[in-house]
């Protein structure tokens, strides 16, 4: 029987791993396998599909008429191959001579882990379950019919100006990035590239083929996330060192997390800590309201392909959003209550601008706003403005599921951007008086 050489200590030893490749280059093709795999997810992870996947890829380690061999030689070969991984492969020799089959291997990993999602369209209002996928929807007049729009909300690191060299927010798939038109890569085949994935193991939208919105600004506050290394560099710590308080931190730490995206130390009022001020990690992000006709509904597919907890993942998707979509954004300063999003944020509302005639204005003009957006309708146009600025208030919360407890009540900024020397004064002068907010 075809991969039955893959022997059961192969199965052991590969399951626990996260990698098989190195995968240290970012976007290499270990990365890209890495990234994959951890899609199949240890419960995931059916005898089955890992014989393929391994199949392919330790083919050139066993002899090549290993399947009419006796099932004790089978055995051995696979236990050998076992045996003989202590780190791992390095980038493969002929990626670029024998790119078919590292795109198949890659490709396999993607079916097993990944699954395509349908589009719904949210335009549609006979479609039930269009209408509770956001929350703000309004209707716009179009040729005496009036059409549903929904208006969803992004968080994102890019400011008003970048998003119009953009022209929007499209996929990274689109925009044929991270290697991914390489003739190795499944998604240099158009047929797989055109689909929209959702993740087995995270239970969410593929970071590459799909641009992640969200029904109001609670879940977008937090993106992006504050734990993710590609965009910036909080200091690590050892596990057992988990909790340490911002206390202890000094110049370097302090450096280090300004090396990407800065995080950046912030002196804010606080309650129900016994202190009335506190310092925590800061960082400075956008949330942007868009409109949406056609979405994922990836909360419901992930719940019903997955068998995700409910409402574990509340995240809608869009294959890419066009610049003329986009209705209004909103720049933020946000305390981080915590190393990751589910800890806690609160953002500041810092200003909110509307974009229409190409470009971004501070105060709407209802008629011109209107015009761009819904067909000349201002009834619809002044809907739309009263939603957004519902939802950019002021102070805006994050989820908290993981909040320090007692969580602090962050209610202002007493000062931005704390340099070492500042923050090295107060923890010798003022330690007493503050509360250090919890970092990795």
């Amino acid at each position: 029987m075809a991969n039955d050489w893959v022997s059961q200590k192969m199965l052991s030893k590969f399951a626990a791993q996260s990698a098989i490749y190195d995968n240290s280059r970012e976007f290499s093709f270990g990365w890209w396998f890495a990234y994959f795999w951890k899609e199949i997810g240890v419960n995931g992870r059916s005898e089955a599909d890992l014989k393929a996947v391994l199949a392919l890829v330790f083919a050139d380690q066993v002899p090549v008429d290993i399947d009419s061999k006796s099932y004790g030689v089978k055995r051995k070969a696979g236990d050998k191959v076992a045996d003989d991984f202590v780190k791992l492969l390095p980038e493969p020799v002929d990626l670029l001579t024998h790119a078919t089959k590292y795109r198949e291997m890659l490709t396999k990993l993607l079916n097993i882990g990944f699954k395509a999602m349908p589009h719904i369209d949210v335009s549609a209002p006979a479609v039930p379950v269009a209408n509770a996928m956001f929350l703000d929807r309004i209707e716009i007049g179009q040729r005496g019919v009036k059409i549903p729009v929904a208006i969803a909300y992004r968080g994102d690191t890019r400011d008003f100006a970048t998003v119009i060299q953009h022209s929007g927010a499209k996929s990274r798939v689109d925009l044929g990035m991270c290697n991914m038109k390489q003739s190795w890569h499944p998604f240099s085949v158009d047929v797989v590239a055109n689909k929209m994935y959702a993740r087995g193991a995270s239970g969410d939208n593929c970071l590459y083929s799909v641009t992640s919105v969200a029904t109001s600004v609670k879940i977008p506050v937090g993106f992006p996330l504050i734990e993710d290394q590609n965009i910036y560099s909080l200091p690590s710590l050892p596990v057992d060192e988990a909790e340490k308080t911002l206390q202890k931190w000094n110049y370097a730490k302090l450096r280090d997390a300004q090396k990407k995206l800065p995080v950046i130390l912030a002196k804010v009022g606080v309650g129900n800590v016994g202190k009335a001020s506190g310092i925590f990690l800061a960082t400075e992000s956008f949330i942007y309201a868009v409109k949406v006709k056609q979405a994922l509904h990836t909360q419901r597919f992930v719940e019903q392909n997955f068998a995700m907890p409910q409402d574990q993942c509340k995240e809608r998707g869009v294959r890419g959003i066009d610049l003329k979509d986009f209705l209004a954004g909103v720049r933020l300063r946000r305390i981080h209550l915590g190393p990751t999003r589910m800890h806690g944020v609160v953002a500041f509302v810092q200003e909110i601008k509307y974009f229409y005639n190409g470009r971004w204005e501070e105060v709407p003009n209802i008629i011109d706003f209107s015009a761009y957006h819904f067909n000349g309708d201002q009834v619809a146009g002044r809907a739309a403005i009263s939603k957004i600025q519902d939802q950019f208030t002021d102070i805006i919360l994050g989820e908290d599921e993981s909040a320090p407890n007692p969580k602090p009540e962050v209610n202002s900024i007493e000062q931005w951007n704390l340099s070492s020397d500042q923050f090295g004064a107060y923890k010798n002068n003022q330690a007493d008086k503050l509360y250090f907010g919890v970092v990795p």
